[in-house]
């Protein structure tokens, strides 16, 4: 009975994969840096291309499309500040769209999706009733 509710929630994309999270610091030296990416001259379609580019970078380890000052929040893997230097410039030399950036470097990761509370954050919906 509960294999066939997973493999209902799978089918219907609910469960998008199973998931191991790591401590990339210690497997590997890695350090993460989050980016807020903001499209110089933005458009639908430089958007597209920027997406598309960035998908296929392996150091990229996350990236959100936003709404507000920035179009994307990105999260990029580099084994130093100059290896994330030299990631951003072949991103800006490959990608073929502009862009501004701001680089936070990461000191501790407090939270994840991995530690997600699914009960506690449904329950919030009541927020919404008051």
């Amino acid at each position: 009975r509960c294999w066939e509710r997973m493999k209902k929630l799978e089918k219907s994309r609910i469960i998008r994969g199973y998931h191991a999270e790591l401590d990339l610091g210690r497997l590997a030296k890695l350090s993460t840096f989050v980016v807020q990416i903001k499209l110089t001259d933005y458009s639908y379609a430089k958007a597209k291309v920027f997406e598309a580019g960035i998908v296929a970078q392996p150091n990229v380890i996350a990236c959100q499309a936003v709404l507000g000052g920035v179009d994307y929040l990105m999260t990029v893997a580099a084994f130093g500040i100059e290896h994330y230097q030299t990631i951003m410039d072949r991103l800006l030399e490959t990608l073929n769209v502009s862009f501004d950036y701001v680089t936070l470097p990461v000191t501790k990761k407090l939270k994840g999706e991995a530690s997600l509370d699914l009960a506690a954050l449904l329950a919030t919906a009541q927020d919404l009733e008051a």
